[in-house]
């Protein structure tokens, strides 16, 4: 079994009582990396380049700087992690197989219409890009 390395948080934290250390099965873990894709996650296509169009861009400053400061950077320690083990990484993405996606739940289809045409369309962003 491998143990994930761990930056704890002080022995003094609340938080540290409700967790406890993860030991992971390499036989029996994935990573799963979910939706990290240009049209829902990157400042200057899909979702953020309509935000520009729209001269909205203060509208998703919080949800970028999020992405590119704490996502994108767990990411990649996440993935450097499972690489160097030979672990197995999944990739999901999320997005229509349908021209008149039909395959999007009714609700999402307006924001799928408005993002994917301004984006690479559904290719994982970097740094998620699987590697060949």
């Amino acid at each position: 079994m491998s143990e994930v390395p761990s930056r704890l948080a002080p022995l003094d934290d609340y938080m540290n009582s409700y967790t406890q250390p993860i030991r992971l099965d390499p036989q029996r873990t994935i990573l799963v990396v979910v939706d990290m894709q240009y049209a829902s996650g990157c400042r200057t296509e899909g979702l953020g380049r309509r935000l520009i169009i729209e001269n909205r861009e203060g509208y998703g400053k919080e949800r970028f700087d999020r992405i590119e400061q704490v996502v994108v950077a767990n990411l990649k320690r996440l993935l450097a992690f499972f690489r160097e083990r030979h672990l197995p990484v999944l990739y999901l993405v999320i997005g229509s197989e349908h021209p008149e996606l039909l395959d999007i739940p009714r609700h999402m289809r307006r924001l799928v219409r408005a993002t994917m045409r301004l984006s690479c369309g559904r290719r994982p962003s970097p740094p998620s890009a699987p590697r060949e």
